[in-house]
């Protein structure tokens, strides 16, 4: 069987049919087509392992034909650490055990087949995501897979089922590789994907474009809210806005040599500055008589409060 794998770049997925999303809602899984459903799972991965978040190396998404009974292979070291079975459903329904235990079968199968597909069993994960999730009873079943698979009394017509349907295993001899067989599903690492999940992943401030990409993003705005908003602010806008006599005032105060500031003039007066409360002041004590033990001036300030300004401008 031929089976070929591609690293699709987000910019180049297109996605025809756009669900509607809400913010605050649920997205919409059930209305993804399915393919669509399997990038989707393979877009938020890849950003995973991208900001290291899962400890896989690299993510492929198969192509091509679909009987290998996996979506998304994860990768450590080139070789195959997990997958990704991803099941759509348009109906929006969670998914039964019987479905479930003839897909991971199915996997056990093919790695019977071809070691490369589950080099280390102690390492493998197994990752099944679902847009509708599980029912109650496959879940519970899925969470004690490892325990609960032999006593299933389902297990051998699944098998038989999955070997019937699959063209590749059809050679196979069901009791020839049971034990081979169930000494995996005794092993394998379930981890269940469920919408929850799904919908938290896209949520997540490096998936924005992810969530674009696949949806209709649309904000919802509480209009009340916005009034709200709004009014607080002109309240604040309005209490900020100073007043002439106000900028009048603090122009004044504010006034100091400016020398620096200003590097050519028509005039010549000589220096320019803004005369100032503090400079007055100063000149005034110059100019009057001096007294007995009052004879220094000390003019102090914190750093960069303009006392350099203020001696140089009464010098003038």
């Amino acid at each position: 069987m031929n089976l070929s794998f591609e690293n699709p770049k987000l910019d180049s997925i297109s996605v025809e049919k756009k669900p509607s999303s809400f913010s605050g809602k649920d997205f919409r899984f059930d209305q993804l087509e399915h393919y669509d459903f399997e990038r989707l799972m393979y877009c938020l991965y890849r950003n995973e392992i991208q900001h290291e978040y899962i400890s896989y190396e690299k993510i492929q998404l198969m192509s091509g034909v679909r009987d290998n009974g996996r979506d998304c292979v994860l990768y450590n070291d080139e070789k195959i650490s997990g997958i990704i079975q991803c099941k759509h459903s348009s109906k929006s329904k969670s998914l039964a055990i019987g479905i479930c235990a003839k897909e991971i079968i199915r996997y056990a199968l093919y790695s019977i087949q071809n070691r490369d597909l589950l080099p280390d069993i102690s390492s493998f994960v197994y990752f099944f995501a679902a847009s509708a999730g599980f029912d109650s009873d496959c879940s519970t079943f899925l969470k004690t897979f490892n325990t609960s698979i032999a006593r299933q009394e389902g297990l051998n017509g699944w098998v038989a089922q999955v070997i019937s349907s699959s063209q590749q295993l059809k050679d196979v001899n069901k009791d020839e590789i049971i034990i081979e067989l169930l000494a995996i599903l005794q092993s394998i690492k379930i981890e269940l994907v469920i919408p929850t999940d799904i919908d938290l992943l896209l949520r997540k401030a490096y998936n924005s474009e992810v969530a674009k990409k696949f949806f209709e993003v649309a904000m919802v705005v509480d209009s009340v809210l916005m009034e709200e908003t709004r009014q607080t602010l002109e309240k604040i806008i309005t209490k900020q806005k100073p007043s002439v006599p106000t900028i009048l005032r603090e122009f004044e105060a504010a006034s100091c040599y400016l020398s620096e500031q200003v590097k050519f003039t028509f005039s010549t007066a000589g220096q320019p500055y803004l005369k100032r409360k503090v400079t007055t002041s100063l000149v005034d004590w110059i100019k009057s008589p001096i007294k007995e033990n009052k004879n220094i001036a000390v003019l102090k300030g914190a750093a960069g409060s303009g006392e350099n300004c203020y001696s140089a401008a009464a010098l003038l």
